[in-house]
């Protein structure tokens, strides 16, 4: 990123700069102006490599193994080091073994660490001739500029950064390569900042692109991951964005979590604050507590770019507890004719900025039974590992194992001996035995029984949309719908098939039971 600033000839030769980033190289030049010539040419460029800032971390703390186990696995916990270091910890790396010296052939490994996210958009044609036109990015529900469809890595970099909120950064959170790709380029994108985790994927408009079958994409080629500490999770976020072939002037429009008839909201108003969408959304009865942040479209993106809000699910009124994990989408409902008329092809669009996770759980597995298992972890930032944290051990058990090898003889007129093979006592000592006796016959015998009763509400279900599309308003022709876990498909549906239609060839199915089908116009052609 290239930054100017201005130093007055009024004072010495020389500027001083701050919040420069530990570890970066930064280069310099200077060019003078003067009011009759203008700027003059630029000095040779200078650079300098600032000095790396803060220290390794402590060791982490809380460590303990075996609060819950089995007969083959070992529950791990950890919490985070009392002194980071400076640097953010960016790894953890786990160790066990059945000796406390660490060193016996049993002893294994694991690294636990952030990930970046990273993605890749691609742009193609069939040919090399007359290539033109433009393509944007779409992401957090927010529309980028148009990019030129053979834009710099810088261009795009800039602009995903804008989708995201990163560009008033001192240093651009994302970077961005790119390289020739048949008849066109690709850009690898790594998200290298806030927010962390599995990010929802890019979407590229390539409506406005030139050429010979002139086609973009997007696609994931690394998910990223930011739990890296026992009961650590990301919290679900989604955007929710207007947009319309024009400015959008006034309207309303509704939401909807997890399909339950009591879970919709009431209206909400097209330029509604964050307060407002908050406000909504808690008054669901399937919704406990969100955040909502709302934004304007990114400058120059164009007038068919309306507002957005990105919301952060915190909890969830079926799960009280944070780290509800990955949940549905939110629905907008009531969007067909709300905005005004001057406003065509105005709709209500749904997107998820990244996925929510459970609380992560670290688990020791293969493990022998009644083998006590020792476990230490170390914390890792860019200044280097901190020393291990103190050592816990825990025993693998289980149930322990059936006797065998049981014999009973007479040893009196009105008593007998029992006699069996003491049982595996997997992991514990045995502390009694249980004998039963009965009479008659080994048929006779009354064998407990227990019931297991397990109770829920309503599922969730499975919404999934089907489109017919054309970048001109020529199309025309028939499609099917193929059902992933047996194969089967439909007849040809027209492409403008009727919902009944499309729910009547759905049904005679054997994959689906019952569907419900409801149809409206896309905003594209």
């Amino acid at each position: 990123t290239v930054v100017q600033g201005v130093a007055p000839a009024t004072v010495a030769a020389s500027a001083g700069y701050i919040a420069l980033r530990p570890g970066a190289e930064y280069v310099f030049r200077a060019a003078a102006r003067t009011t009759g010539s203008g700027w003059g040419l630029t000095s040779a460029a200078a650079s300098v490599t600032m000095p790396s800032a803060g220290v390794s971390p402590t060791p982490p703390r809380g460590v303990a193994v075996g609060r819950t186990y089995t007969a083959s696995t070992l529950s791990a916990d950890y919490e985070p080091p009392a002194v980071a270091g400076g640097p953010p910890v960016t790894r953890y790396a786990l160790e066990w073994d059945t000796s406390p010296s660490f060193a016996s052939p049993a002893r294994r490994t694991r690294s636990l660490e952030l990930v970046d996210e990273v993605q890749e958009v691609t742009v193609d044609f069939k040919t090399d001739a007359d290539r033109n036109g433009t393509f944007a990015l779409s992401w957090g529900g927010r529309d980028s500029v148009p990019l030129p469809w053979d834009a710099s890595a810088q261009a795009v970099r800039v602009a995903v950064a804008q989708l995201y909120g990163g560009d008033n950064e001192g240093t651009l959170p994302v970077s961005v390569t790119r390289r020739e790709r048949g008849n066109g380029f690709a850009w690898r994108i790594t998200f290298e900042g806030l927010p962390r985790g599995n990010l929802g994927l890019i979407s590229v408009d390539d409506r406005l692109l030139e050429g010979s079958l002139a086609a973009a994409s997007s696609s994931s080629v690394v998910e990223g991951g930011s739990d890296i500490v026992p009961g650590a999770f990301t919290l679900e976020s989604q955007a929710v964005q207007t947009r319309g072939l024009a400015a959008i002037t006034n309207g309303t429009f509704g939401l909807r979590f997890e399909g339950a008839s009591n879970s919709r909201s009431g209206s909400i108003a097209f330029d509604a604050d964050g307060v407002a969408l908050r406000e909504a959304l808690e008054s669901l009865t399937t919704i406990r507590t969100v955040s909502v942040a709302a934004s304007d479209a990114v400058a120059g993106s164009g007038a068919s770019a309306g507002r957005s809000w990105a919301i952060t699910f915190t909890h969830t009124a079926s799960q009280a507890a944070q780290g509800a994990g990955n949940l549905p989408m939110l629905e907008a409902f009531n969007t067909t004719g709300v905005f005004s008329p001057e406003t065509p092809g105005a709709a209500v669009l749904v997107s998820e900025m990244v996925r929510g996770t459970d609380a992560l759980r670290v688990t020791l597995s293969d493990l022998e039974a009644g083998v006590p298992v020792f476990f230490r972890v170390a914390a890792y930032n860019s200044r280097g590992h901190s020393l291990f944290g103190p050592v816990a051990v825990a025993t693998p058990r289980g149930h322990p194992g059936a006797p065998t090898d049981v014999s009973v003889a007479v040893a009196g007129e009105a008593a007998i001996t029992v006699d069996w093979t003491a049982s595996d006592p997997r992991g514990a000592a045995v502390d009694e035995y249980v004998v039963e006796r009965w009479t008659g016959g080994a048929a006779a015998a009354r064998h407990e029984i227990q019931a297991v009763t397990t109770s829920a509400g309503d599922g969730v279900p499975e919404i999934q949309a089907i489109r017919t599309e054309a970048a001109t308003l020529s199309l025309s022709g028939v499609f099917r719908v193929e059902a992933p876990s047996t194969g089967e498909r439909t007849p040809p549906l027209a492409f403008d098939a009727s919902a009944a239609d499309v729910k009547a060839a759905m049904e005679s199915l054997s994959a689906f039971n019952s569907v419900s089908v409801s149809r409206a116009r896309s905003w594209r052609a």
